[in-house]
Order: structure tokens, then sequence, then C-alpha cells
């Protein structure tokens, strides 16, 4: 009995992470706003050159 019940939960959890999975699917991304500081910021903690980082988009708003 208890495998069973074990297989119809992991059917239900398989079920309903599917539809969670398909219900967040759009068709494409917003790459405007900040996105590319985003990224630049995530290299620099990765590279532990967080300074450069701070260097580059102080320019950056300066310049705009």
């Amino acid at each position: 009995m208890t495998r069973k019940f074990d297989f119809i939960f992991f059917l239900i959890i398989l079920g309903a992470s599917i539809i969670l999975m398909l219900a967040g699917l759009t068709k494409g991304h917003d790459w405007g706003d900040d996105f590319s500081c985003y990224i630049m910021q995530a290299k620099s903690i990765v590279n532990f050159s967080c300074y450069k980082f701070l260097e580059v988009n102080q320019f950056t708003i300066e310049q705009s």
C-alpha cells in the first residue's frame, strides 16, 4: 500500500512541477533597465574586483 501511495504522490508532485514550469514560460526576456550592470556586478563578485566595478559604474553614470 505504501509503494502505491508513494508512486501516486510522486506523480502528483511531478505533474504540479510540470504545470508550474509551463506556466512560467515566456516568449522572451526584457533586457532593459540595468541588466548589463547586474551582469557586470555578478562578474565582479566572482572575480573579487568590486572596486573595479565601482569605478566603471561611476564612469558610466557620470557620462550618461
